[in-house]
């Protein structure tokens, strides 16, 4: 990891409800940067939730108490209007044909995001378009979002992600309306995150556990609002600890789904309830 494991995001004892209703629970965990991490959980469990806590979108309402340190700034319920560069997040979501303006060309969707590096900004933006694996970036610049597939679609999400330049990275269920193959084409993409110079942190959310396992380092699993076990993927895949971890790992494999990562492991595994 980069930036000698600096910590970009730090979630203390974080509960947030609406209309009285608990819908997360006391959430405390932390992403460094270069940090692959999975949240997994069942819909309805409260990971978009968490997510939309993260960037600064809750719903009208929404009561809260605990911290969200991003870059050292407390920024829960700080909306993104608000928020300066160190406290702002960039989000990737699930359906990424109502994310990019479907009247401007990739290209000039790229290069409205603001930049601080040298050189032309149709070359970073070409760039950035190679970042993400496609070949051929001159040919994706002058298309709209209609013009791709799903999954090309996803890559330039990333790709804006990527210009952005924040620290954080959250993905809401970025794969889940893409066939096989091309799920795999975005989770290389997310891969790339960790390959540039000052890579973010990725929260990866997602109920695919195999999905995860190829992506990330750790994973947080959440069951309704709570999060009741993380650690390392290959410890937590070997000796899950809590019920839903186990249903969700035995699930896996009797599809026949390869679950365990490539090492190194971080801690051990945690069981939280």
């Amino acid at each position: 990891m980069a930036d000698g494991h600096a910590e970009v995001l730090v979630v203390s004892d974080f509960s947030l409800a609406i209309a009285g209703e608990e819908k997360l629970a006391h959430l405390s965990f932390t992403l460094r940067a270069g940090e692959r991490v999975a949240l997994i959980g069942a819909s309805g469990c409260g990971k978009s939730l968490t997510a939309g806590a993260l960037i600064g979108l809750l719903p009208a309402g929404a009561q809260w108490h605990g911290s969200l340190r991003l870059n050292g700034h407390e920024v829960a319920g700080l909306h993104p209007a608000r928020r300066h560069a160190p406290q702002r997040a960039a989000a990737i979501f699930q359906d990424s044909a109502s994310a990019l303006n479907p009247l401007v060309t990739v290209g000039k969707q790229l290069m409205m995001v603001p930049a601080d590096l040298p050189g032309d900004a149709a070359a970073r933006a070409a760039l950035l378009l190679r970042d993400v694996g496609f070949d051929d970036p001159a040919a994706i610049l002058p298309r709209y979002p209609a013009q791709l597939s799903g999954g090309q679609r996803q890559r330039v999400c990333i790709a804006l992600a990527l210009a952005c330049r924040h620290r954080l990275v959250v993905a809401d269920e970025p794969t889940t309306a893409l066939d096989l193959a091309t799920q795999q084409h975005v989770v290389e993409a997310l891969s790339r995150l960790s390959a540039q110079p000052s890579p973010p942190a990725l929260l990866f959310i997602t109920h695919d556990i195999a999905l995860a396992a190829h992506l990330c380092q750790r994973a947080l699993v959440m069951v309704q609002g709570r999060i009741v076990e993380q650690g390392a993927f290959e410890q937590l895949t070997r000796y899950p600890q809590h019920p839903y971890t186990r249903e969700l790992v035995e699930a896996a494999r009797r599809a026949g789904e390869a679950i365990t990562p490539p090492p190194p492991a971080a801690a051990p595994v945690r069981a939280l309830g």
